[in-house]
């Protein structure tokens, strides 16, 4: 067996979003043969975790099938010293794997005890938001700008360790050594993609964002919000009838489409109200007994409303009061745009939140 170790350089691991501690951290990545356990053997395992000296990887290559044993004991012995796992889709693949061939060989393992860090299904709800057709590791990678200088997968490399297997060649041992290097040297660079995290769920934090302007420039209300922690990679996304959300390193700009003309704020008590044929609105039976019979009715909830000219934002819900539709029934809210709201920081930045929720791709 080829034990291979080497020392990463830091990185940032985004602790606080993904509410674990990096030193209880255990990255790790396998390559078998094949996808089951009964068929296939394990033939290398790479595993990343922080030591006083820093991050150190720490590779295992099987120079023959038979070293499978030895090389998940060597893991399963390091493993028993770290409480929380960190991979990719190993949930699905890698863990019910080693569980496994440990049980065969008759390894006693820590790894059901173990908190588990899948950073594939952290990420997959970021899927519409960073507009990916795949969710794989080499996807998010080349969203994030990396360049792998390995080219093979899991497949590909199969005869390549059956060579290596059979020849000894350092050649193919750098390459099957490469490429579980990268998977595990991509697993740190992924974390970046816990900040847009916070952005399919801002109610939970509302702190990390910070509106700092909002101001009239033609048909559009601009947002400009401050937020952390940083964005790794900038993105523009169409929030249809909400606008349009513009995410920057740091700062972000909400484009929000004004509605000008005339809207109707319905009273909730029709029971309680006239309908005026000409002036074509509600008002309470206490000032309606003093116009003429000819030219009023009881209020139904659809002309129980009171006409409003003037300048309105769409709202995912009834934020603020008086809340105007265009018929009743409409599904659409709106509230008006005034100085006054422009000047209100604490009722923007609400709005600017309910947007992102509402509007944002889940």
């Amino acid at each position: 067996m080829i034990q291979k170790s080497s020392f990463f350089s830091s990185f940032e691991t985004y602790e606080d979003c993904l509410n674990c501690h990096s030193s209880d951290w255990l990255f790790f990545d396998i390559e078998t043969t094949g996808f089951s356990p009964g068929s296939s053997f394990l033939y290398l395992i790479g595993v990343l975790r922080k030591t006083s000296e820093g991050w150190k990887l720490t590779q295992w290559l099987g120079e023959s099938p038979q070293e499978e044993t030895a090389i998940l004991k060597e893991f399963l012995d390091t493993a028993c010293h770290y409480s929380c796992l960190v991979h990719f889709n190993g949930t699905t693949f890698d863990l019910p794997y080693l569980k496994e061939k440990a049980e065969k060989a008759g390894l006693s393992h820590t790894l059901d005890d173990m908190k588990s860090l899948d950073l594939y299904r952290i990420f997959r709800p970021l899927k519409k938001l960073l507009c990916l057709e795949q969710m794989n590791q080499t996807s998010l990678e080349s969203f994030l700008g990396i360049k792998r200088r390995d080219k093979m997968n899991g497949k590909t490399l199969i005869p390549v360790c059956r060579d290596f297997m059979a020849s000894g060649d350092p050649r193919l041992e750098s390459l099957l050594l490469l490429h579980n290097r990268e998977d595990v040297e991509g697993m740190t660079a992924l974390l970046s993609l816990s900040a847009y995290l916070k952005f399919t769920d801002p109610e939970r934090d509302r702190s990390f964002l910070k509106l700092s302007s909002a101001v009239r420039k033609g048909e559009t209300a601009e947002l400009s919000f401050s937020y952390s922690p940083a964005l790794p990679q900038s993105l523009s996304v169409n929030l249809q009838q909400y606008g349009s959300l513009e995410l920057g390193f740091r700062k972000g700009v909400l484009r929000a489409p004004v509605f000008s003309g005339e809207l109707r704020y319905f009273f909730p008590d029709y029971k309680n109200y006239s309908y005026l044929t000409l002036e074509d609105q509600a008002v309470h039976k206490s000032i309606a007994a003093y116009v003429d019979k000819e030219y009023r009715r009881p209020a139904t909830a659809a002309t129980c409303y009171t006409r409003k000219k003037g300048e309105f934002l769409l709202q995912p819900d009834v934020l603020f009061a008086p809340d105007y539709r265009k018929e009743y029934g409409s599904k659409e809210h709106y509230f008006e745009l005034t100085e006054k709201r422009f000047q209100t920081a604490g009722s923007l930045q609400l709005y600017l939140v309910r947007v992102l929720k509402a509007a944002l791709p889940q």
